[in-house]
């Protein structure tokens, strides 16, 4: 596999990965470092099914070496950086999703479960289902907010600044859904 399937493949769930651990500002520089030792090192990756856990690793560690290297605060340890235990919900948010998205329309489940379960982005979708890029991009926008509203129905969460779920709480209506 060359890095730029690697690319195509893997930069929307890197890209992600990041938005909860790193500075918008700083995502795409940290990237394109992750690119950068991953090409010096893929002749070195004995096991190509272990290919996407290696990218994760790579892309942890390059954010690390990023900001120790950059020195943005002095108080700021690496082990600080990743804090993924601490900040789940305490609500065990992922089993809700699936469903939630049964209750949605074809179309919908197929685009979330491609592109944000799967991590393809939204031109493969477009290719993969032959429709317009902007079809695509609308299609899932519209399926975002469905499903944001089926949650919104039945709980009540807090998100961070990146959109994530930091709290969750059943709303009184006994909601079976999850």
């Amino acid at each position: 596999m060359s890095i730029e399937e690697i690319w195509v493949e893997y930069e929307q769930a890197l890209r992600a990965f990041l938005h909860t651990r790193a500075q918008p500002s700083d995502i795409d520089d940290i990237l394109q470092l992750t690119m950068l030792k991953a090409h010096n090192s893929l002749s070195r990756l004995n096991h190509k099914e272990s290919l996407k856990s290696w990218l994760f690793s790579i892309t942890k560690n390059t954010a690390i070496d990023f900001y120790r290297s950059r020195q943005k605060d002095q108080s700021f340890l690496a082990p600080e950086l990743w804090y993924e235990e601490e900040s789940d919900p305490p609500h065990d948010f992922e089993k809700c999703v699936l469903p939630f998205l049964t209750t949605l329309s074809k179309i919908d489940r197929e685009v979330l479960f491609f592109v944000d379960i799967e991590g393809h982005s939204q031109k493969k979708y477009a290719e993969d289902f032959s429709v317009n890029y902007s079809t695509a991009k609308s299609r899932l926008k519209s399926a975002r907010l469905r499903l944001k509203n089926r949650f919104e129905s039945c709980c009540d969460f807090s998100l961070d600044p990146f959109g994530n779920v930091t709290d969750l709480k059943p709303r009184k209506n006994n909601c079976k859904s999850c």
